[in-house]
Formats: C-alpha cells, structure tokens, sequence
C-alpha cells in the first residue's frame, strides 16, 4: 500500500487528484496540507482525511509518504517538489512544470539523485484521438508535416478566484495555465522535434479593465499577467507552429482547445477529429472527453515497474523552454533563440 500526501487542498486536489488515488486499491491518502486551514478542513472532510497540516514540510517529515501530489500555485512548485523528492516520495506535479527552465531542471537532477518519478499532470497525452494523431504523423512522413496551429483561447474566462492573475504566483496567465496544454500536446505529437526561436506578443489590456466572467469577477487593478498571448515556433527544420491563447478573447466560441496540423497532402484537427484534403472533410469522428482523464494512473504504473510513457520532467523540458521563451520574446519584441538542453 502506498502512503499519498496531497499539498495544496484546492480545485484541483478535490476534482482530480484526490479522487484518482481513491480509484486505486493500492493508494492510501494518509495526509493533507495547506495554508488556508478553512479549506484544508473542507477538502479533509469531504474526503475523510484525518491528518492534516499547515506545513506540508511537517506533513512530509512526520508520515514519509510514498507519493506526493503537488496541487499549489505555480509558484510554489519547485520548492515542495524538490522538498518531497528529497525525502524520497515520488512526485505527481500539476502543471506548468515550474515557473521557468532553472527550476525544472533542479526538480530533476533531485529526481534522478534520489530515484524517484517525477510526472507532472498534463493528461491529454493519453487521449484517444492523440494516438490517432501520432499514427496521422508517421503516415504522411514528419518532413511532409509543415506548420501546426495551437489554441487554446477563451471567450470570457478570466478565472474569478484563486492566485491565476497573480503574476507573483501564477507566473503568467493563459500561455501558462491553458497553453502549456495544447503546446505539450502538439510537441507531443510531433515527437518533440529540434527548435530554432519563437517570437510572441501579449496583452493585458481586457485583462486591465476588470469584469465578469464565466468564473466570476475579477477585479482590474490586481491583474497583473498576460490576457492573451500569440506566438510562432520555428523548428531547426523549418516546420512552424502557431500559438494562440488568451483568458478572454472576442471570439463566437465559449471554449477553444484544438491543435491543427498541415501536411503536403492533407490536414488533421484535433477536436473533432477531422482529416481534410483541400475544401473535403475526408475523414471525422467525435470522441467525448474521458471523465476524469489524468496521468495518476500512468504514474502509479510506472511506479510498479511499467514501461510506460509518461510526462515526467525530462520529456516536459521542451515545453518549459518553449513557454519561457515566448514570455521573453513578447516582453522584448525580440525572437528568442533556443538552445537544446539535451
């Protein structure tokens, strides 16, 4: 039986993290921390949680988990990872990795001191039609695929709550909580090829005014991350991709989470699953979205010994080095060159 600690006893804790360990017989959650104690009791009630803490250091030293779950603001990330891997737990990271390249590359080095898994939760690897999408790939030849385009945009989805317009604590907004989805996804997809420089711009201009939203009111004069950005990413092989995210965007679709990708002979979407030749629709499917897809099961496989596939820190440094030098590239108007960490 494996002893779990959950850090962080927010959304994500209740909606995902928590609920995966429940589904596996050979996880226990022991114990729970956070700052806020009015949520930690909340969430440890709701889930029958009896040991519960303010300082998840104290929590990690007293029960010596096996497995941590990191579910705290972006900022915080690093610093509990590294903490937990130390103490030799393995580790299931929310996404973004970290707040930049430095920091996930410490994650790492502890993790493979301490040998340990780190995996971090960007669950739409282990959808249905992204298999299809890696087969599409290899079909038509990875040099006759030639540009992608990545959304992952909102129309009124400021989140109302929470630190995500918090710079300090978010350490950006859309690029970083809704684009490192897709971004990773089509990376992904694309076998993570070479890179050469990206480019960007931003804007916090809707963001500035302040309002109200699918998730609630936010309010202007705090908001201090990006509302939206647009980028290019150029591959050493000049193939290019796309970027466009935003929180809140003047757009007739609510939700826009899709990557498009370009090949000599056709096209492929992800949502729905489309192949188009010219102005023919050639092939299209609907796949609903699994309920509760997350990467805790992969994780708790590749625990056990399975050879699995999994986002862990090594395969999620090309995303990490993409997302920092978008942020730079916007906020210097300059192309950022980027070298391989490999």
């Amino acid at each position: 039986m494996y002893k779990v600690a959950i850090i962080g006893a927010g959304n994500i804790a209740k909606t995902i993290h928590i609920p995966a360990y429940l589904r596996d017989s050979s996880c226990e959650i022991i114990a729970i921390s956070d700052v806020n104690l009015s949520m930690l009791n909340e969430t440890a009630d709701m889930f029958h949680i009896s040991k519960r803490y303010t300082d998840y250091r104290m929590m990690i030293d007293e029960i010596k988990p096996d497995i941590v779950s990191v579910c705290t603001p972006n900022r915080f990330h690093a610093e509990q990872t590294i903490y937990a891997l130390t103490h030799n737990a393995h580790v299931l990271c929310e996404k973004p990795p970290a707040l930049c390249v430095d920091e996930l590359i410490a994650m790492n080095l502890e993790a493979r001191k301490h040998q340990r898994i780190l995996a971090f939760n960007l669950h739409h690897r282990y959808r249905l039609e992204t298999v299809k999408m890696q087969q599409w790939v290899a079909q038509q030849g990875k040099s006759n695929v030639y540009f992608g385009e990545v959304f992952a945009l909102r129309r009124r989805g400021v989140p109302g709550w929470g630190s995500f317009t918090q710079k300090s604590l978010a350490g950006g907004g859309p690029l970083i909580d809704l684009g490192v989805h897709m971004l990773d996804l089509a990376l992904y997809i694309l076998d993570f090829p070479p890179l050469r420089y990206v480019t960007a711009t931003m804007s916090n201009r809707i963001g500035k005014l302040g309002g109200l939203g699918d998730f609630g009111p936010w309010d202007g004069a705090s908001f201090s991350v990006e509302d939206s950005l647009f980028g290019q990413i150029v591959f050493q092989d000049g193939t290019s991709l796309q970027i466009q995210t935003a929180f809140t965007h003047h757009m007739t679709e609510k939700s826009k989470m899709n990557i498009k990708l370009y090949a000599t002979q056709e096209a492929i979407e992800l949502s729905p699953l489309r192949i188009v030749q010219y102005d023919q629709v050639k092939q299209e499917e609907s796949i609903p979205f699994p309920v509760g897809l997350c990467v805790h099961p992969y994780f708790l496989r590749k625990i056990k010994g399975e050879k699995l596939d999994i986002p862990d820190g090594q395969s999620v440094l090309m995303i990490q080095q993409v997302i920092d030098a978008l942020y730079q590239s916007a906020m210097t108007n300059q192309p950022i060159f980027i070298n391989s960490l490999d």
